[in-house]
């Protein structure tokens, strides 16, 4: 039974990775499941390290939330959703958004304020 537990959670591991990019990549990039989950591996063997750090924060994230009575949990999961949507960024960013990343946009078109 604990051989079982073992491998469902390396399994689960393995998928979370694999899938961290695929359903950003369908909606942003109108591509195919099977294009999305190999473009979304590819990304993160190149990023390993820091999606590995960013994988163990949302964890802990988690954990810290669930343990503050259940309802730090719905301040956590929106933090760890922001957390690789930023990631998703970082890995695809175009060199225009690098760029334009930190700069204050105007609102709405305007430039009053600036």
């Amino acid at each position: 039974f604990i051989i079982i537990l073992i491998g469902y959670f390396i399994f689960q591991i393995v998928w979370s990775f694999a899938l961290i990019f695929a359903i950003p990549l369908i909606i942003e990039h109108d591509l195919g499941v099977l294009d999305s989950i190999k473009i979304s591996l590819s990304a993160v063997f190149a990023n390993l390290g820091g999606l590995v750090v960013l994988m163990l924060a949302g964890a802990l994230i988690a954990l810290l939330g669930t343990l503050a009575l259940c309802l730090g949990i719905f301040i956590a999961i929106p933090v760890i959703w922001a957390a690789n949507v930023f990631a998703y960024k970082q890995v695809f960013a175009s060199d225009d958004d690098r760029t334009n990343m930190f700069t204050r946009q105007p609102a709405y078109g305007s430039i009053f304020g600036n």
